[in-house]
């Protein structure tokens, strides 16, 4: 009796899934959840702005970030993320981890597979910098824009690529003022939503 009654549960809960997902076809309805990972592969220009002195060599980084986004109205996303980067300028490495809270807008550009979905966020970031001679600790506090164009080639599939930027609100290195670092260029992130 007792797997009659579970097997009819679980059965009234697939159909009721079911009925749901085809209900939400598109990226951005209400009461969903996205689930992705913004990851950014990219060599580019990192300008540092220091205390004093000269900004160092441009910098190789690579960021993956798995990120859960409500969509608390249509259209309207809060959410937030969870980080590990590791960053390269010369001879220093730096390794670390984020987490930060954001805010976002799907905004619907066809019936079925565009959208644009910027986002606004507030991240906390603690790094280990590897000088080669020495080894420090940083914390930033950091301010993020992603405005991604998202591109569902298959129901419940997400891509997105679009312009990112972050720039250090806040600095702090072995407890003194730290430099500040602005970043820029493009960016993807790859995830589903149901």
């Amino acid at each position: 009796m007792k797997k009659v009654i579970l097997s009819s549960i679980v059965i009234m809960g697939i159909v009721a899934v079911g009925g749901t997902a085809s209900a939400q076809e598109t990226l951005g309805q209400e009461g969903q959840i996205a689930i992705s990972s913004d990851l950014q592969l990219s060599v580019g220009q990192m300008k540092l702005t220091p205390p004093a002195g000269d900004s160092p060599d441009p910098s190789t980084f690579i960021v993956v970030r798995p990120a859960l986004d409500y969509f608390v109205i249509e259209s309207l996303s809060i959410g937030g993320a969870l980080g590990v980067n590791y960053e390269k300028a010369g001879d220093t490495k730096t390794t670390g981890f984020e987490i930060g809270a954001r805010v976002g807008y799907a905004i619907p550009i066809d019936d079925d597979t565009l959208s644009f979905w910027p986002k606004l966020g507030l991240s906390y970031h603690n790094s280990s910098i590897d000088a080669g001679d020495a080894n420090v600790g940083s914390n930033q506090i950091r301010l993020d824009i992603f405005a991604p164009l998202t591109i569902s080639p298959a129901e419940h599939f997400f891509i997105g690529i679009g312009p990112g930027f972050s720039m250090d609100l806040s600095s702090k290195t072995e407890g003194e003022d730290g430099m500040k670092t602005t970043t820029y260029g493009i960016f993807t992130q790859v995830g589903g939503y149901f």
